[in-house]
């Protein structure tokens, strides 16, 4: 049987992954906000609360910018390498991934800090 689209099931996975980190960001934005009162009682804050909702913030907009370039571009995305569009593809991709994982150990350091 032969695929339709080379690099289809690869494309398919990485909108899977990034829906995953975009909804896990909203939902990081959500506790953040839901707690807020708490979090800034807390000795250690200083803004660590502020500074992983941006963290979370850029992790969406970033998502949204590679789910997007991938989907207008699924059947063109592997011609396309190289190009402008895949190095702000691939540059959306990190900061997503980067973004995120700065705002979970950013949330990881204020617990730990305050728990000691």
């Amino acid at each position: 049987m032969k695929q339709a689209m080379p690099g289809y099931e690869k494309r398919k996975v990485a909108i899977d992954f990034f829906k995953h980190i975009a909804t896990l960001s909203v939902a990081c934005i959500a506790v953040i906000i839901s707690f807020l009162p708490q979090l800034q009682q807390l000795e250690e804050s200083k803004g660590i609360p502020t500074f992983a909702v941006i963290c979370f913030l850029l992790s969406v907009i970033s998502v949204i910018f590679s789910v997007s370039i991938t989907l207008a571009n699924i059947e063109s995305l592997p011609k396309k390498h190289g190009t402008g569009l895949h190095k702000f593809h691939r540059l959306n991709s990190f900061i997503s991934i980067l973004g995120f994982l700065s705002g979970v150990g950013s949330l990881c350091w204020l617990i730990i800090t305050n728990l000691v």
